[in-house]
């Protein structure tokens, strides 16, 4: 495997080629429809009792979907008649097409904005303006709006069977002043009308555990599952569902004849210099397998469960040992374990969920790790317009401090509702392993296992699989009192794709000993399920050792780029092929990874980082436009055999498009590039060509960012650091590798392989 890929970027023009945008309604349309909803709409605001508010009312305000682009945004109107966006949710709405094939019920996205009755009357008012409305005027931002409405219970989720006392979540908005900012006397005034409305319906504040992620309060607080129609008139109020649990996975282990499996190799001390903290519910440390390599901390001042211990001892064998079987003798440890036990939780169930986060993050801001495998989580599936704190904490995290985080993606048989991956596998910066039965030559989701689609930046899930067992073929490891047992569940999965992935990186150079290639090349480095999959199956089967597939077979060639780029300014890479004419079956597979900011106050873009990926197959092939004014259709040509018609053509105004895109972003809709991966931090593409159309090709990427909601242009946006694997395969005994080594620009390139027998010394703690 080759790295250094970024010694070969290219600028490239990041003109993007869309034509002239579509607005589906008129001033007289936009007029009809929303003067009746904004006059009912401001009587409500007045209404609002002031015991059941902040200073200023939240609403909301329906986009039409043609309008989901950040670009498209309407921060000119908010600003004017100072309206302050505080958020976003997902809904839907009427998408009108130029070509009159409208779509009922289309995804859209519903602005939350903290308003007064007098910003409300602003825009009412230019309604009252009858010019015509031009290009550059503030009333066309009107147009991109569908509805405005008070908040609706829709905010209460999951309650409606409840009965008697209940532990909730509560998620209160961010609170804004009378002038506009978020501050915190008006955040003061909002917690004590709260505390006074929680009080006279006999409820309770759980005070200790309140706590605040950028602008949001998460709280626990017990109430009468009678008195939630009350609690839903207040309105800062923004979510409102049963407080969520830990979901310790329990033990249901077979013991194994320890005779029947062989001794793993424990000579020397494992290469990674730092170990792997693997959060659990206890382990036997004293385990002759486990001994020299693991180590116990516990979290909990409580004693341990002995089936938490079970679980917990099988988990820390897992990342030391991945899976063992009968007769194959495990090989050395790649790292240490340190084991962190979280169970049981010292403190009664409305607040255990929020104690075992706690404890994970001071672990994990700590710098001492940059991997780690969890494999807990809470009873919650994905939740469109919610993040769930541990998610939100755990993306930031490992972005933030350069951690490597698996997750399990949740067994379906925890007795949740639903088969979605359960929080915080649903996290965008992280690894979520779901269980696979099968090895890479034929694989299947284990039927337990939780999948997809994830959240907006994390659809495909889970990211990965590894072996996780089955009832038919357990997952074997170290059992308490020196004995194997075996078992199944994605919280042994977990530990072991990330003992895989420290394998492999203990093999490669240190230039790419990072979360963020480690990530891509465990996604791009995983056998794809050999049924063509969607959003519901992850991007391949982690193997037991991942460092076997760094070397390049001689007909094939991969290539790691790692780059930081800067905002709006898309660069290019050249794919390694021979700059020949080529013949026979090429085949291309590329990984893009990265590690976005994250805004809790955006479900629907809480990936604030995106990537437009562009790949251009052949360097010659291109489109003429001709001038306006001029009648003709667009002109395919390839330079190589039309060299002079083009040439004629540009002579007379016609404009030459870059290099013909494999899938051409202008004839895409928003929703049809955030489908393609536009927002997505892995994106991934497999595709097989013929020789003959290729040549030198190309793939750019252009950065993107965004902050509520809005595309940010101007200066200070941090440079992005992305990752992105190519794997390129040639007809057999095409010698593609030693080709590429040799030829320009590619022979500056070198592997990255290490001797995978070096040690590096553990520092002393």
């Amino acid at each position: 495997m080759l790295g250094g890929g970024e010694r070969l970027r290219e600028g490239v023009d990041s003109r993007r080629g869309f034509g002239e945008k579509f607005h589906p309604y008129e001033w007289e349309d936009a007029r009809e429809l929303l003067i009746p909803k904004l006059e009912d709409l401001r009587e409500r605001v007045l209404g609002v009792p002031e015991a059941l508010r902040g200073e200023r009312v939240i609403v909301e305000a329906t986009l039409a979907p043609n309008y989901l682009a950040s670009s498209w945004f309407p921060d000119g109107l908010l600003a004017a008649a100072q309206i302050v966006p505080i958020g976003s949710k997902f809904g839907s709405a009427e998408h009108v097409k130029p070509s009159g094939e409208n779509i009922e019920a289309a995804p859209t996205k519903v602005l939350q904005l903290a308003v007064t009755p007098e910003s409300l009357a602003t825009i009412s008012k230019l309604f009252e303006v009858h010019t015509p409305v031009e290009e550059g005027d503030i009333r066309n931002e009107l147009l991109r709006f569908v509805d405005f409405a008070m908040p609706t219970d829709a905010r209460v989720v999951g309650g409606a069977e409840l009965q008697g006392n209940v532990d909730w979540e509560v998620v209160l908005h961010p609170s804004v002043d009378a002038v506009g900012h978020v501050s915190n006397a008006a955040q003061a005034l909002v917690a004590e009308r709260w505390m006074q409305l929680v009080n006279s319906l006999g409820g309770d504040i759980d005070v200790d555990y309140v706590r605040t992620l950028g602008g949001l309060t998460f709280m626990p607080v017990t109430l009468d599952a009678a008195t939630i129609g009350e609690v839903a008139q207040f309105n800062p109020l923004r979510n409102l569902h049963p407080m969520p649990e830990v979901i310790a996975p329990p033990s249901s282990a077979e013991r194994g004849a320890r005779n029947s499996f062989e001794e793993p190799d424990r000579s020397g001390r494992p290469l990674a210099a730092r170990p792997i903290a693997v959060f659990d519910q206890g382990v036997d440390v004293d385990h002759d397998l486990l001994a020299p390599f693991a180590s116990l901390v516990d979290l909990t001042p409580l004693d341990a469960r002995p089936e938490g211990i079970e679980h917990g001892t099988l988990a820390t064998s897992a990342a030391l040992y991945g899976p063992m079987f009968p007769g194959i003798p495990p090989t050395r440890p790649p790292a240490n374990v340190d084991h962190f036990r979280i169970d049981p939780a010292p403190v009664d169930s409305r607040r255990s969920a929020y104690w075992v986060l706690d404890q994970i993050e001071g672990v994990l801001r700590s710098g001492n790790y940059s991997v780690a495998s969890i494999g807990v989580g809470i009873n919650r599936p994905v939740e469109e317009n919610l993040v769930s704190r541990w998610t939100f904490t755990l993306d930031e995290i490992a972005r933030s401090h350069g951690v490597l985080i698996f997750v399990a993606a949740g067994n379906a048989t925890d007795g949740v509702d639903g088969a979605r991956v359960r929080a915080p596998a649903d996290g965008v910066n992280l690894v979520s392993v779901g269980a696979a039965v099968g090895d890479q030559s034929a694989w299947e989701p284990a039927s337990f296992t939780c999948g997809g689609p994830g959240r907006s930046g994390a659809r495909i899930q889970p990211t990965v699989y590894c072996f996780g067992g089955d009832e038919g073929i357990l997952f074997y490891g170290a059992a308490p009192g020196g004995e194997i047992s075996g078992d199944f569940g994605t919280s042994f999965s977990a530990p072991s794709a990330a003992r895989s992935v420290v394998a492999m990186s203990n093999a490669l150079d240190e230039s790419v000993r990072n979360p963020t290639a480690l990530r891509a090349l465990a996604a791009h480095l995983s056998s794809p399920y050999s049924v063509a999959g969607d959003d519901t199956i992850g991007h391949g089967l982690i193997e037991d050792d991942l460092s076997t597939r760094l070397e390049c077979r001689e007909n094939s060639v991969t290539v790691v780029y790692q780059d930081d780029l800067k905002r709006a300014s898309a660069v290019a890479y050249p794919l390694p092929l021979p700059p020949r004419e080529l013949s026979g079956k090429w085949r291309i597979r590329w990984t893009v990874s990265y590690m976005t900011p994250v805004d809790e106050l955006e479900p629907p873009e809480y990936a604030c980082a995106g990537l437009e990926v562009v790949f251009r197959p052949h360097a010659l092939k291109v489109t003429l436009t001709p001038p306006k004014g001029v009648s003709g259709k667009k002109l395919a040509l390839n330079l190589a055999d039309d060299s002079e018609v083009a040439a004629e053509l540009i002579g007379k105004g016609w404009t030459q498009s870059l290099p013909v895109s494999k899938s051409v972003p202008g004839t895409k809709s928003e929703q049809g590039l955030r489908d393609e991966g536009k927002w997505e931090t892995i994106i991934q593409r497999e595709i097989g060509f013929h020789g003959k159309s290729l040549l030198q090709p190309r793939i750019s990427l252009n950065y993107l960012a965004r902050q509520t909601g809005v595309l940010l242009t101007g200066s200070g946006v941090p440079d992005l650091r992305v990752a992105l694997a190519v794997t390129v395969t040639g007809p057999k005994d095409s010698g593609l590798y030693d080709e590429i080594r040799a030829a320009a620009p590619f022979n500056i390139l070198a592997p990255i392989a290490l001797d995978a027998d070096i040690e590096i010394d553990t520092p002393a703690s």
